[in-house]
């Protein structure tokens, strides 16, 4: 499960924001205070994750309302030498992390570790990546 999120260097948002996320999470603030943005990254980030498509001028999932633009149009202040940030927080349940037996692949031949010992003793982790 993702339990949380930070997001720097999208659109308005400049300076790292850390979103922590439950099974349930309202967004609440005042007009223009940057609560679409949240969805527009998630959104970006899935067209970057399953798509490959790291300029997206539009997202799949997304109706006409998200547009992303190209990175142009996503980086903070449109300043191309900055590089927008995701990262992502995922707790895992005993025994969750063995049903992805690709990922366990991939962890077991970076670590050296046997999957069967990684799905039983990870329960955190962290994705971060930046576009550039």
């Amino acid at each position: 499960m993702i339990s949380g999120t930070c997001i720097a260097d999208f659109k308005g948002i400049g300076e790292r924001v850390q979103i922590d996320l439950r099974p349930l999470t309202l967004l609440f603030a005042a007009n223009n205070a940057g609560k679409s943005l949240v969805t527009r990254a998630l959104h970006y980030v899935r067209e970057v994750f399953v798509r490959r498509n790291l300029n997206a001028d539009f997202t799949e999932s997304g109706d006409e309302s998200i547009d992303p633009g190209g990175f142009r149009n996503v980086v903070h202040q449109r300043d191309v030498s900055r590089a927008a940030t995701f990262q992502f927080q995922l707790e895992f349940a005993r025994q969750a992390l063995a049903a992805h037996t690709d990922v366990c692949d991939q962890i077991s031949e970076f670590t050296g570790a046997f999957v069967e010992d990684l799905a039983n003793a990870v329960r955190k982790a962290s994705v971060k990546f930046e576009l550039e």
